[in-house]
């Protein structure tokens, strides 16, 4: 009998010492949590949008417009976009955090290339007796010169703005800045997809027009064919990668508690030459492909 008080004991007191570590393991799991959200300083908050606009696209290819062609709109852009907003919980923290958002995008841009200050590509390539197939001017073979372009774009950006941020967005009247308006400047970094599909006059090649090879011709290095100085290998289809750096400025307009609108001008300078599937290796050629995009679109805060 007095072995099974003992076994019982023993039994009754591993419980009470099992109960009680794990009461000291829950206390402490509290406590560390506690003091987590003590030390939790930042509020992360998020907004989801869309945009859309036009780009004028900086390449090889010199289209006809204003400013010899630097103002002409060859393309669309359309993104969906997310902001994070990181937030002090004390108002009177420093204004980096008061004034800044991270942006995200997503999108697609779609341009197409042509060389419409030289010509519309329907002059003939030989046309007796102005000029032979040989003695074609350049300016008619690169007319005939075109390419479309699709990219994939992601994007971050640094956004800063010229007013709090924090009072700008806020849902109440009385805690919201007056004006409606909050200009930025922001810049980031950029990856992006793009397929380009050049296209050259076929006709041209076959009958090499242009190849003048008498002293003196202006066909310089170029290919049979091609316009002066070019050769078969400045013309490629290309699919690859590529990274960008960005610069925009924008503003906000508070439309409604939960609504913004948005417009803003973004500069994207490509660190490659074949955005456009044409890559001419001349002295005149020192600069790679940039892209403008002047945009319109709306902001929802999910907060």
């Amino acid at each position: 009998m007095l072995g099974f008080f003992h076994t019982f004991e023993a039994k009754l007191f591993n419980k009470i010492n099992m109960i009680k570590k794990l009461l000291l393991f829950i206390l402490f799991t509290l406590l560390l949590t506690t003091k987590s959200n003590a030390q939790r300083r930042f509020i992360y908050q998020h907004e989801f949008g869309a945009e859309g606009g036009i780009s004028n696209f900086q390449s090889d290819f010199v289209a006809k417009g204003p400013a010899d062609g630097k103002a002409t709109i060859n393309g669309f852009s359309l993104s969906g976009t997310h902001y994070l907003h990181i937030l002090p919980r004390r108002y009177g923290a420093s204004k980096i955090y008061r004034h800044t958002i991270l942006k995200t995008s997503l999108g697609i841009n779609a341009t197409t290339f042509d060389n419409t200050s030289y010509g519309t590509g329907t002059k003939p390539l030989s046309d007796p007796p102005k000029y032979t197939y040989q003695s074609t001017p350049s300016k008619i073979l690169l007319a005939r010169l075109n390419s479309k372009t699709t990219i994939i774009s992601l994007d971050n950006e640094l956004q800063f703005y010229f007013k709090d941020i924090i009072r700008f967005l806020h849902k109440y009247n009385r805690y919201r800045n007056k004006s409606k308006v909050n200009p930025y400047v922001s810049v980031g970094l950029g990856i992006h997809y793009f397929n380009a599909t050049p296209s050259y006059d076929q006709e041209a090649i076959d009958n090499q027009a242009g190849w003048n090879q008498t002293p003196g011709a202006s066909n310089g290095t170029g290919d049979p064919g091609y316009p002066d100085n070019y050769k078969a290998s400045y013309i490629a289809k290309t699919n690859t990668v590529t990274v960008s750096g960005n610069l925009a400025f924008g503003a906000r307009y508070k439309a409604s508690p939960y609504y913004d609108l948005v417009a803003q001008i973004n500069v994207k300078y490509y660190l490659s030459d074949w955005m456009d599937g044409v890559n001419p290796e001349l002295s005149s050629n020192m600069a790679n492909d940039f892209n403008s995009v002047i945009s319109v679109g709306f902001i929802y805060h999910a907060f």
